[in-house]
């Protein structure tokens, strides 16, 4: 039987149905609530108690349905790709062609690698033979040169290298006044900046300053990996709620303008690239995997308009 695949709450449903049973029924079984049952299928963890009660109803859950809970744990916890194949096993004869073709494979990549060096190595030798048979060719002529000619030519060229040294200190100058001009437009704009304020466990305060009127939430997968994502808004209502891969990238997302705090959830911080106006928030501290949860909030780069629009 090939192993199950996808996330904690895909794999305990297709478990579940496999076998026939309802929501009430694994209630009478695992003796958890039919809601928290039905949040655990949905991947919807922040619905549940608590980070404890977490590993300890999909542990229950997946000892009722017959599936691994360990495993489980380390999918919710972001150890585990959900969505990682399953190793091919070859027979014993196949993995020794399998050898024997591969390093077949890179002897052929090594001397291809090699071969443009040999043949820059060859025409090197060919141009340095060149070269040395002309200076033996020509070692005794004399070049026969005109003394007054070449004094005109150096004075031409004496001209002309004091005319070109004028027109570069000319342009010189203006790229320098165009540069001053540019960076004091630029002195009115400020960067976006992201701060942490507080963590206590899984749940971190940020701050993000210089928002220049609207919030847009970028956020990606890493390469190969998958992350689970749900965004809410300051009275915790819900703004996007799903899966994002590398291959199914989550689209900008803008808050509604004035917003002064949201909320995001991300189930494997270890896997996702999260970005506010383009600015990338440190995910260093929380690469251990599983949920983190983040309270941002928002101050504007113009504080007193944002204020009069939003009354």
């Amino acid at each position: 039987m090939a192993k199950r695949q996808g996330t904690v709450g895909e794999r305990l449903t297709a478990a579940r149905l496999e076998q026939g049973l309802t929501i009430s029924e694994v209630q009478q079984m695992t003796k958890i609530q039919a809601r928290y049952l039905e949040a655990l299928e949905q991947d919807e963890f922040p619905n549940l108690p608590g980070i404890f009660y977490v590993r300890a109803f999909i542990r229950q859950y997946a000892n009722v349905l017959g599936e691994d809970p360990e495993e489980l744990v380390d999918i919710y916890d972001g150890k585990i790709d959900p969505y990682a194949p399953e190793p091919e096993q070859l027979p014993p004869t196949q993995i020794v062609e399998e050898v024997v073709r591969k390093r077949s494979e890179k002897e052929d990549n090594r001397v291809k690698s090699s071969l443009p060096l040999i043949i820059l190595g060859i025409f090197a030798l060919a141009i340095l033979g060149v070269v040395l048979y002309f200076m033996f060719a020509y070692k005794g002529i004399q070049p026969l040169i005109d003394t007054d000619r070449s004094l005109k030519v150096e004075r031409m060229l004496d001209s002309s290298n004091s005319s070109k040294n004028d027109e570069k200190s000319s342009s010189s100058s203006k790229a320098k006044e165009n540069s001053t001009t540019s960076s004091s437009a630029k002195k009115g704009s400020k960067k976006v900046e992201i701060s942490q304020i507080s963590a206590s466990g899984r749940d971190v305060a940020l701050e993000a300053r210089n928002i220049p009127g609207e919030v847009e939430i970028q956020i990606k997968a890493l390469e190969g990996t998958k992350t689970w994502i749900n965004i809410r808004d300051e009275v915790g209502k819900n703004l996007y709620v799903g899966t994002v891969s590398y291959d199914n990238p989550f689209p900008p997302l803008r808050l509604s303008k004035g917003m002064k705090q949201f909320y995001i959830i991300v189930g494997a911080s270890n896997n996702t690239d999260l970005r506010i106006n383009g600015t990338k928030v440190d995910m260093s501290p929380h690469l251990n995997g599983g949920v983190f949860n983040f309270n941002i909030s928002v101050k504007y780069l113009d504080a007193a308009n944002i204020n009069t629009s939003t009354n």
